[in-house]
């Protein structure tokens, strides 16, 4: 199995998001961060995306935060969280 890592301090970094705003990951610091790794051009992605939307208005209230990492460029990235009401940062 793999190496256990609850409880162990997260690394600092900061991505631009889809607006080119450098975002640091202590933004979300007191919450319960999920990073997911997607593309467009990835079936198994496209299809978590709308899950991951539906528990962000779910459980964002009570300190659950998506962020979305995409490994594309915005412009390829834009049109498609628009189209599916991306509510977290991408």
């Amino acid at each position: 199995m793999g190496e256990q890592v609850l409880g162990v301090r997260r690394p600092e970094f900061t991505l631009p998001d889809l607006d080119g705003r450098q975002r640091s990951i202590t933004e979300w610091d007191g919450k319960v961060v999920a990073l997911n790794f997607w593309a467009t051009w990835c079936p198994p992605c496209l299809k978590e995306v709308p899950e991951f939307v539906s528990l962000q208005e779910k459980y964002g209230s009570r300190g659950l935060q998506f962020i979305g990492i995409a490994l594309q460029k915005p412009e390829e990235v834009r049109e498609f969280v628009a189209e599916h009401e991306v509510n977290y940062p991408i």
